[in-house]
């Protein structure tokens, strides 16, 4: 019997990360076909933040108001800790965004991060919250957004399940990508 079965790891990583994108593209698809509003998208890389360490995203901005905003977010980290050991971190977040200026919001945010680290095995699930600020042009364009992101302490999957570990972290993030129109609305204002 291996200690380390890198194949059943994998495995469950890949059905994981499947069901996680399709419940969260499932999402977008029912509320783009609850309102016909120009849909913007982004696609940005965070460094720190809700992946922990840094992570390739894509937001999808929600107009309820002009003044405020929603968006929610879904990320991947993915890494190797060693010869034998590689981590993934799957982010997930829903934001407000409280127009300051034209393109300049506040954001508040809450979300979970899923933790599967390969050897010791250790799944994790961490409560995140963010407070910060985001520029996002009102069409396409540079993005960019900054942050404090307090993790809380962790919920452990593994045995024995349900129990915290960890403690309450303070990190921050920065973030770079692109916004762009959804191609159903690229002639919308």
């Amino acid at each position: 019997m291996k200690l380390f079965d890198i194949d059943r790891i994998m495995n469950s990583c890949w059905r994981i990360l499947f069901l996680y994108f399709f419940l969260f593209n499932s999402l977008i698809f029912v509320i783009s076909q609850q309102q016909s509003l120009p849909l913007r998208n982004t696609v940005f890389a965070e460094f720190g933040g809700n992946g922990l360490y840094y992570s390739v995203n894509y937001d999808y901005l929600l107009r309820i108001r002009s003044k405020v905003k929603n968006s929610i977010r879904a990320g991947l980290h993915a890494g190797q800790l060693n010869e034998h050991t590689y981590r993934m971190v799957l982010v997930s977040e829903y934001s407000w965004l409280f127009s300051v200026k034209k393109n300049n919001f506040f954001e508040a945010a809450t979300g979970l991060s899923y933790k599967l680290v390969s050897r010791p095995r250790l799944q994790l699930l961490i409560p995140v919250v963010r407070i910060g600020y985001r520029y996002q042009p009102v069409s396409e364009g540079l993005f960019f957004k900054t942050g404090i992101t307090p993790l809380l302490p962790a919920i452990l999957f593994d045995y024995p399940a349900g129990q915290t570990v960890g403690r309450f972290q303070w990190m921050a993030g920065v973030a770079i990508g692109y916004t762009f129109l959804s191609p159903a609305c690229s002639d919308c204002p």
